[in-house]
């Protein structure tokens, strides 16, 4: 069976599955990561940042020999998860809510072929519940 691993920032796959991508590295067929990066802890660091994220989480994958890697780069802001979401995560986990999240559902399905493990803690984070809601 394969597997591909979401993610909402670059560190979430470090952090919330690194266990389980040791252990089932021939099973991973995919990395994926929802944003941009340029948030961390709630606390904006802008481009510079991001890109030493992806930089980071892509040298790590690789060493592992994780090749597929994807980024969708929405950006990690409050407002635009906002705007993804819609009118509320409650509707858009059972509907998708607007066409931003139609987008990123449509070319989340270009990529998963296989199981999906979400890696993110179901919490206010609106980056994390749009995770979740992407992978329902």
């Amino acid at each position: 069976m394969k597997y591909s691993i979401l993610a909402a920032h670059q560190d979430d796959e470090f952090i919330g599955c690194r266990s389980l991508i040791y252990s089932n590295l021939s099973q991973i067929s995919n990395v994926i990561f929802l944003t941009n990066g340029e948030i961390c802890v709630n606390y904006f660091v802008g481009p510079e940042y991001a890109i030493k994220r992806r930089k980071e989480a892509s040298a790590w994958l690789k060493s592992i020999g994780i090749k597929n890697i994807h980024y969708l780069n929405v950006p990690d802001t409050w407002d635009e998860m906002q705007l993804i979401q819609g009118i509320g995560h409650e509707e858009f986990l059972r509907n998708h809510g607007s066409t931003r999240a139609q987008f990123l559902v449509n070319r989340m399905r270009e990529i998963v072929k296989d199981d999906v493990i979400v890696c993110c803690r179901a919490n206010y984070h609106p980056s994390h519940i749009l995770l979740k809601g992407l992978a329902a």
